[in-house]
């Protein structure tokens, strides 16, 4: 099921949703020797601070403009 899913979405899905957290729990566990459980507790907990050191800009759209004329 998770190649249909890499098909559909596109291996940066895949890249950004399952493998780049895998990576950092590994690498955390590597670094500082604790539990992989205890590691993820820490990373929930602290979400917050990647929350506001790397706040989402949403995006602006113009809803006056009724089309765009490709050239």
């Amino acid at each position: 099921m998770s190649n249909k899913l890499v098909f559909y979405l596109g291996p940066i899905y895949y890249i950004e949703v399952v493998l780049v957290p895998k990576l950092v729990v590994k690498l955390i566990i590597e670094d500082i020797d604790i539990e992989e459980e205890k590691v993820r507790k820490v990373l929930k907990e602290s979400r917050w601070i990647g929350d506001l050191l790397y706040k989402e800009v949403e995006d602006i759209v113009d809803e006056n403009v009724d089309s765009y004329i490709l050239c």
